[in-house]
């Protein structure tokens, strides 16, 4: 293999010094894509290296050398070829910089998960009881007004965290079809919507339990009321949400059906 000499005297692989001039000279999208190919392998050690600092880093490594090929890209953009600093280096400080904020919103991430998942447990076990409380001789129907709470939970989630920053509702590849897509976001801004006509108290139960992923003991710490008490304020907000489902379907189907 040969090798070019730029005009600070280093020594760049085959062909690379033509490919920076192309690309300043003339902006050559060509050039670009064949520097980043040239420069990939380094970005994606760089990103390998990453993920194996991190917890759980090769269930991440697809994003983290996501993270590192933009990087590269943006670093060609901003690499000034004239200079006396090769590009690697150049580069490394910002992939580098980019791959720890990618750790540091996937740590994020992570923790939200958890603090939902807990919140989820806690909720299911509260409805569960009052549910059985009020169908004492109907487990049936004990499972059903329970479902039907917990997939209200899963919309209101999903509302509030729509942009993909933590994983709620399920994914648009898990519906039966693009039609039960548009359905589940349908009932969830029809939701929201509702949640605004709430009372204000209910309201701000289910907003800061949902939204916020603050417990039931924390917001009656905050509301100075009991535990209890605010379980009661999300066990009937939830019942007029339910109702506000049922209303809608009655409107748009004439049916029963509680969708």
């Amino acid at each position: 293999m040969t090798a070019d000499t730029d005009q600070q005297g280093r020594s760049e692989p085959d062909g690379e010094v033509h490919l920076w001039n192309q690309w300043r000279s003339h902006q050559c999208g060509q050039s670009r894509a064949r520097l980043a190919a040239q420069h990939s392998p380094f970005a994606l050690r760089l990103a390998r290296r990453q993920a194996r600092r991190i917890e759980h880093g090769d269930a991440h490594l697809s994003d983290l050398e996501q993270t590192a090929h933009m990087a590269l890209l943006e670093a060609i953009e901003r690499f000034d070829h004239n200079r006396a600093v090769p590009f690697e280096a150049f580069a490394k400080k910002r992939i580098k910089g980019a791959l720890a904020d990618q750790c540091s919103k996937l740590s994020e991430r992570a923790d939200i998960r958890q603090q939902q998942k807990a919140l989820r447990a806690r909720r299911v076990a509260d409805l569960a009881k009052q549910h059985k409380e009020a169908n004492a001789d109907n487990d049936l129907a004990a499972l059903r007004d329970l479902v039907m709470d917990l997939a209200i939970g899963l919309m209101l989630e999903d509302e509030a965290n729509g942009d993909a920053y933590v994983d709620t509702a399920p994914s648009a590849s898990s519906y039966p079809s693009a039609y039960h897509n548009a359905r589940w976001h349908e009932l969830t801004h029809h939701l929201a919507d509702a949640v605004r006509h709430l009372p204000d108290q209910a309201a701000s139960v289910i907003r800061r339990h949902y939204h916020e992923l603050i417990s039931f003991a924390e917001i009656a710490d905050e509301l100075g009321l009991t535990k209890g008490r605010i379980s009661q304020i999300h066990r009937a907000a939830l019942k007029e949400l339910s109702l506000s489902l049922e209303r809608r379907g009655h409107h748009k189907t004439g049916s029963g059906s509680r969708f």
